[in-house]
């Protein structure tokens, strides 16, 4: 039997193909984890943060760990508003229930001009 078997995690910050947060989605989902992941594709662009031009990343990574035996489900979501962590966690109840597991993955920065 999977560790984490009839768990449930939020990991945010699962934008990026090659990403922590992609990696830490996978092997959760391996160990038997219902995964619920945030991404915020526009921060991404504007970063450059996209190793391939490839919009609907997120639906390949819920395909991807569906294809594991586990329910995924996803949403953009810029952490850094104030009622952020209110809708992500309305969303999760909704979609897959109470979450026993949080992995705060998610960062931003600010471009600096290089002169």
């Amino acid at each position: 039997m999977k560790r984490l078997t009839n768990k449930i995690a939020i990991v945010t910050g699962a934008s990026r193909v090659n990403g922590i947060g992609t990696a830490i989605c996978r092997e959760l989902a391996r160990e038997g984890a219902d995964i619920f992941f945030t991404h915020w594709s526009k921060y991404d662009r504007m970063m450059n943060y996209f190793i391939e031009d490839d919009s609907d990343w997120s639906q390949h990574l819920m395909k991807e760990i569906r294809s594991l035996g586990v329910r995924c489900e996803s949403m953009e979501l810029d952490l850094s508003q104030p009622d952020a962590q209110g809708k992500l966690l309305d969303e999760v109840h909704e979609k897959l229930g109470s979450p026993s597991i949080l992995v705060n993955n998610a960062t931003h920065s600010r471009a600096r001009q290089i002169t």
